[in-house]
């Protein structure tokens, strides 16, 4: 009896393993697609040296 309730268990957590690690990449993929991808640097942004030397 407890074989059976352990197998339906580690299905369960199978599943929801799963169903996490797909969440998981898709939200990666959105954020890579919205957040990298779609980066537009600001002229603030690619002046990275000379911010160096100003704080210096």
């Amino acid at each position: 009896f407890i074989a059976k309730e352990l197998s339906t268990f580690e299905t369960v957590c199978t599943q929801m393993l799963e169903d996490v690690q797909e969440r998981l990449v898709y939200r990666t993929q959105v954020y890579i697609r919205n957040e990298i991808l779609g980066y537009k640097p600001s002229p603030g942004d690619i002046a990275y040296p000379e911010k160096l030397e100003m704080m210096q």
